[in-house]
């Protein structure tokens, strides 16, 4: 287009969104467009067609486009919003597996009965920690998240405080539309608002970019101030179940199942927030 917006054909037609608004994306997100396209020709019949899951980045980037024509463009972003703060009460890092005790089987219990990096709570206060440094560090200095410990059950457990509350609603509200809608995916995916603003926070328009992604683990942690990719968010949102199909085994169709849902939706919030 001479503006610079992307537009993906499907033969000579134009592609629409479900509220017949042209698929017209900004330039900045070519890569968009290619896989769009690689959707589209990895179906195999028209019905196919009709199945939102067989096309999340086109349906992600459709959410977009559409969102300013909803009816009411503040409220769906406020909706969206609200959704991802509900997150933050049971933010899948902030449930912690409760401490060892004289009720908890052995296999939790470290060799020296305490949370040593081998027990399941060990791993979770390590991954927590390691965000919560980062957040702190790159997005919300000085802010206070307190874990959601269940040895006192989830009812007895100390609320965020306000200025949390605040601080994270101001900094999703101030997201365009393409990073919301991202975040809104990842967020879901993960069952945890902290990835969500990690994945967002790191790749999307609040720090400079490298002009290539990195194409490997050792690649992003070298230089990149310890930035996530796909696989560390979604090892990260599923430690529990990772942990616990580790110790009883894995139940073919399902457990194998969502954890690749999981990568699936968090890759896809993904790519609407990068840039090409």
């Amino acid at each position: 287009m001479p503006d610079g917006t992307l537009i993906p054909h499907l033969d000579s037609r134009p592609l629409k969104t479900p509220q017949k608004q042209l698929l017209a994306l900004p330039k900045r997100k070519a890569h968009l467009a290619q896989l769009i396209a690689h959707e589209w020709n990895l179906l195999t019949s028209t019905a196919q067609a009709t199945r939102a899951y067989l096309l999340p980045i086109t349906s992600l980037a459709s959410r977009v486009i559409d969102l300013p024509h909803t009816g009411n463009y503040e409220k769906a972003r406020n909706d969206i919003v609200d959704m991802c703060m509900k997150y933050l009460d049971t933010d899948t890092l902030l449930c912690l597996h409760p401490p060892p005790n004289m009720y908890m089987v052995s296999e939790h219990v470290g060799e020296d009965g305490r949370d040593g990096e081998n027990t399941l709570r060990g791993r979770q206060l390590k991954v927590l920690a390691d965000t919560l440094t980062w957040i702190e560090g790159n997005v919300f200095p000085g802010i206070v998240i307190h874990p959601l410990d269940t040895a006192q059950g989830f009812l007895a457990t100390t609320p965020q405080p306000q200025v949390t509350k605040d601080r994270i609603r101001r900094w999703i509200e101030e997201r365009d539309d393409w990073e919301l809608v991202g975040l809104e995916r990842c967020v879901v995916s993960a069952k945890s608002l902290l990835v969500g603003i990690r994945l967002v926070a790191g790749w999307g328009g609040d720090h400079d970019k490298p002009t290539s992604l990195p194409t490997s683990k050792e690649e992003r942690e070298e230089g990149m101030d310890n930035m996530w990719g796909i696989e560390e968010a979604a090892q990260a949102a599923t430690l529990e179940v990772c942990w616990q199909t580790g110790q009883w085994g894995e139940v073919e169709d399902t457990h194998d199942v969502e954890k690749e849902d999981v990568r699936r939706g968090l890759g896809a919030g993904w790519c609407l927030v990068i840039n090409s």
